[in-house]
């Protein structure tokens, strides 16, 4: 029942955008804020009064809504995966997925190896499996290609309220057309990432009732859930997806006032952006805030050699991840729906002096990209 009622939901929701209005100035990247996972343990593990610097509603709100998060060798169980460490988990899970013969730019090759003798090409997987996967042209030329899943509900710390997420597992298809490894990899990652959200969503709990001065935090009334309890009550996508850009003839591009959202430059006789090798002026997504509370993701492992194409709003130059990071991103839920943000009074005093903003977001691949990435929107109830 819970497989099909996400399902049917999974794919079209996950395309959803609000666009964000321009800002009057742009300005160098700045750096989004890192903290580490032992960060965030050490502060949930500290008494109350002797809690540490960080403050997550106030780094967020700051950041305008983005954070990335250091996941050290020590913060995930390597020897229980049988590998070694969240880095190189990601890219073995990432590098699996671009080199699965389904998620290739071109159908599995008969010199093909690691492989299962089932692979599938990705339009035997679409007429097979529709609610699995889908595929979507971009307006740059860009090919998305996703493999989709979901998580129902958030674990519950509370003791009289048992653990209640239910992650699905991925189809078995996968495994045949992809390989075993790579199924197991892509299972590891999920876990791997959800470990690292459960810490971040009970540091946000822990504020939230230290600046209510230890006021019980309860289901009932406006304002009085706990994030974790809010997270429990919604469903949370999860997918890979695989982006793929060939290479086209001219390299021609549409109109000239996409550069002017990203702080005025103009692309050069060759098509380039400051060197960054991008194409001319058609973004692969323009700026946007995702819907839903926010959204937990690995930066993108490339099979072939490609340029930073991850902007902030109001920033002139790309976003540079490192390879140990898990980003946390806040979509529009968090800046509209939650209650308690602003002047609401229900809200606690971190909620209204550093509510929490979405982060206005854009994507621009350049020719002859291969690459797949890994998110999760935790959204809120409907």
């Amino acid at each position: 029942m819970a497989l099909n009622i996400i399902n049917s939901v999974l794919l079209a929701l996950a395309p959803v955008f609000l666009l964000s209005l321009p800002l009057a100035s742009a300005t160098a990247a700045v750096a989004p804020p890192r903290i580490s996972a032992e960060d965030l343990r050490s502060a949930l593990s500290s008494p109350p009064d002797q809690r540490s610097g960080i403050n997550l509603h106030r780094i967020l709100h700051d950041s305008h809504g983005i954070l990335r998060i250091a996941v050290g060798n020590s913060d995930y169980d390597a020897v229980s995966r049988g590998n070694s460490g969240f880095s190189k988990l990601r890219k073995r899970a990432l590098r699996h997925l671009c080199d699965c013969p389904t998620f290739r730019s071109s159908g599995p090759s008969s010199t093909a190896t690691g492989y299962d003798d089932g692979s599938i090409t990705f339009e035997e997987a679409l007429e097979s499996h529709p609610k699995d996967v889908q595929q979507i042209n971009l307006q740059d030329g860009t090919v998305r290609r996703t493999l989709a899943s979901a998580t129902v509900g958030f674990d519950e710390s509370d003791s009289d309220r048992p653990a209640a997420a239910t992650a699905l597992e991925l189809p078995s298809w996968v495994r045949d057309t992809c390989g075993r490894d790579a199924h197991n990899s892509f299972e590891d990652l999920r876990d791997a990432v959800a470990d690292v959200v459960d810490m971040f969503v009970e540091r946000l709990d822990q504020e939230k009732i230290s600046s209510n001065e230890g006021t019980h935090i309860s289901r009932e009334g406006e304002g009085g859930q706990s994030y974790r309890q809010i997270l429990s009550d919604a469903n949370h996508l999860e997918h890979f997806h695989v982006y793929t850009k060939p290479i086209q003839s001219g390299g021609e591009g549409k109109g000239e006032g996409f550069m002017e959202n990203y702080g005025g430059d103009r692309a050069n006789e060759n098509g380039s952006i400051r060197g960054h090798g991008l194409d001319k002026e058609i973004p692969t997504l323009d700026y946007h805030t995702d819907a839903g509370f926010f959204l937990s993701f690995v930066p993108a492992v490339a099979a072939t050699l490609t340029q930073l194409t991850f902007f902030l709003r109001g920033n002139t130059e790309p976003l540079k991840f490192d390879e140990d990071e898990m980003v946390i991103m806040m979509g529009a839920g968090a800046q509209y729906w939650l209650p308690g943000h602003g002047e609401n009074v229900h809200g606690s005093e971190d909620q209204r002096k550093h509510p929490f903003l979405a982060a206005s977001h854009a994507l621009r691949l350049s020719q002859d990209t291969h690459r797949a990435w890994y998110g999760k929107m935790h959204l809120v109830p409907s």
